[in-house]
This record gives C-alpha cells, structure tokens and sequence, in this order.
C-alpha cells in the first residue's frame, strides 16, 4: 500500500511515519475491505447517499476452497515485512471502528441488515444468481436491462460506476465542469 504513497525505503521507519501522516491528513476516510459493508454505511452517512447507491455485486472474490492458508510463523513474517502497510491499515482500521462507535453499533446491525437485504433484492432482479466476475456478469435477460436501468448501472465495471457517481454529485450539488 505505502509504496503507492512513494515508498521507496520499506525500512525506514521514520520515512514510513512521515507517509502515514501524510495520507491520515489528506485521507480523512478509507474503505476498509476487511469491513466492506461497514465503511460503505459509513460513507453512505457521510455523503447522504441511500442503500441503492452503495449496493454492489461482488467481483473477484476468492471462493474460500481456492485461498492459501498461512500458518502464523509465515503470517508474522509477512506482517514484520510490510510493517508500515499493517500501520497505516491499522490507523484506518481504527478509525472506522470509532465512526462506527459514533454511528451507533445497534444502528449499524439495522443499516448492514437493511443494506444486505437491498443487495439481494437487486442481485435476484439483476442476476441469475451465479458469480459475477470482472470479466462476466450472469445477468438476467428480462428486458430490464435497458442503458441507464439501475440493473445496467450494477453490473458495469468500477470506472463506469465511479463516473456515475461523479455524475449524480455534480447534479445533486449543482457542479458543472468541462470534463464530462
């Protein structure tokens, strides 16, 4: 992670501090895979999106049969490897938990609960209910699919729905730009 933030020294301990405090003060919130649904709620909150804004179909997530067990020995020495990415995953992971603590946990087991049903609302609409991957999606031909339809919008891939969203906060906030 930190050498996509210009890590070029994973020894360095005070060159890794340095990035980490760089990104915690450019960085004021980071989705955490480890809790995916729990930081999209959060980002839902901060952005007053609703559940259909958030709600995403899986893509290339190991089946548990096809991952690698570690053993703690090798656990460790990844983990003392890459000691500044397990840093900064900690800083963020820390942080998302106390926003959740802010949320209010009772509120987030209603939200992860409504959040979940929504996805599988749209996932029985959109899909034939098998795996959706980066390079295929089973979708259902039931004349829904039309251009613009939210069954169109889930099923396309990350960079068309990231210009979705830009989209809909440039409406929603009256932004207008040269680049569309």
């Amino acid at each position: 992670m930190l050498n996509a933030f210009g890590l070029k020294d994973k020894g360095n301990e005070s060159v890794i501090d340095s990035i980490i405090n760089n990104v915690k003060s450019s960085m004021q919130f980071a989705v955490i895979t480890d809790h995916f649904d729990e930081s999209l709620i959060i980002l839902k909150e901060r952005l007053c999106w609703d559940f259909d804004d958030i709600v995403y179909f899986p893509q290339l997530v190991r089946k548990n049969e096809s991952r690698n067990i570690i053993d703690d020995s090798l656990a460790d020495r990844i983990k003392k490897w890459n000691f500044g990415d397990v840093k900064l995953f900690d800083y963020f992971n820390q942080s998302l938990w106390r926003e959740i603590e802010e949320f209010g946990r009772d509120r987030m087991r209603k939200e992860l609960k409504q959040f979940r049903e929504r996805k599988e609302f749209w996932k029985e609409k959109c899909t034939n209910g098998i795996n959706i991957s980066r390079y295929f999606v089973g979708v259902k031909s039931n004349g829904k699919m039309e251009e613009g339809s939210p069954c169109w919008r889930m099923t396309r891939l990350e960079v068309f729905y990231t210009r979705y969203i830009r989209q809909k906060q440039r409406v929603m906030f009256n932004i207008t730009t040269i680049d569309n």
